[in-house]
């Protein structure tokens, strides 16, 4: 039902932004919003989608009555705050198309200068908050090493942790190159994919069924 429902929010999000116009070159002040709730929307679609894969391709499945959640807030708190890392990547990407550098050292002059639109200098918030976001990603995938009788997870932790030191170097790379979109596409496929392992790591850590006693 959360899939079918976020995949009809995205249709109409979608069809928002071609009838308004905000697409290719636009710099209406509606775009960055408009854009930051749609990536929002498929993050929660993606999500939803992969736990139901999940779910679906398990070997047992439980019962609502048969499960406690395990350290909530603190997953909630790792999937908001790499969600936001997410929505400040997609205006960060957004600037470098409607203001693209010609180096290195212009780029940086931009995200300085008193003169930029604010989506140029608010570039830098993406790299801060995917660094914050790093830190409750360790904290996950500590808990995920804790439990040395889950080979699963321990592996799964294994993968996140190499998506994530490939989203990291595939970010360095844009910026050095100066964000041409073959390397954003790659950027977002990296961070798609980390966020679905994400996704997966987090359920079987937080959604536990009860020990029976």
């Amino acid at each position: 039902m959360a899939s079918v429902a976020f995949t009809l929010i995205e249709a109409i999000l979608g069809a928002f932004l071609v009838k308004l116009g905000l697409t290719a070159q636009s710099q209406s002040p509606l775009r960055p919003a408009y854009l930051a709730l749609h990536l929002t929307n498929t993050l929660l679609l993606l999500a939803a989608l992969t736990l139901t894969a999940h779910l679906l391709g398990r070997s047992k499945g439980y019962l609502r009555s048969a499960i406690r959640l395990v350290a909530p807030f603190g997953a909630v708190a790792t999937v908001v705050v790499v969600m936001i890392v997410g929505v400040t990547g997609s205006l960060a990407a957004l600037g470098d198309t409607l203001f693209p550098a010609t180096s290195l050292g212009s780029a940086l002059a931009q995200d300085f200068s008193a003169t930029s639109g604010w989506l140029v200098r608010w570039r830098w918030t993406h790299p801060t908050v995917a660094f914050c976001a790093s830190i409750f990603l360790i904290w996950l995938l500590v808990r995920a090493a804790q439990r040395s009788s889950a080979w699963d997870n321990r592996r799964l932790s294994a993968l996140v942790l190499l998506l994530l030191a490939t989203v990291y170097t595939l970010g360095i790379l844009d910026v050095l190159l100066l964000a041409p979109l073959w390397l954003q596409v790659a950027h977002l496929l990296a961070a798609d994919t980390l966020w679905a392992a994400l996704v997966v790591l987090t359920a079987r850590l937080t959604v536990q069924p009860v020990e029976m006693v």
